[in-house]
């Protein structure tokens, strides 16, 4: 096989290794961590208390915990030994969706043939 035969395999084992990192990614942007960066400005802090809309209820606020066994610790608080093994084993994760895929299409093909 060429290599642009193999294109469409290699994407979809990208895609496929990807997938478990994509809650991680979507979590560093949630507005949830947006919102819980700044507490609140001193400007709006000094404002007269008549000048504030009338409270509709109690204010509920969502409490996060930090899991200190997700992915996202592992990668902030790991060492040099632990970020490396998780890159070893992304690429090698990558290489077995590569060859299931690519063996799934070959023998595809055959079964094809055999038919015919």
């Amino acid at each position: 096989m060429n290599f642009i035969k193999r294109i469409p395999a290699v994407l979809v084992a990208v895609i496929m290794a990807a997938i478990p990192f994509a809650p991680v990614a979507v979590s560093l942007h949630s507005p949830d961590a947006i919102a819980q960066a700044p507490a609140a400005e001193p400007a709006k802090a000094a404002e007269p208390a008549a000048k504030a809309p009338p409270a509709a209820g109690p204010v509920v606020t969502k409490e996060s915990v930090a899991n200190p066994y997700g992915i996202e610790a592992m990668w902030k608080d790991g060492d040099f030994i632990t970020k490396t093994t998780a890159i070893i084993l992304v690429i090698m994760s990558m290489g077995s969706w590569y060859i299931l895929i690519v063996k799934l299409f070959e023998q595809y093909k055959l079964m094809k043939d055999a038919k015919n």
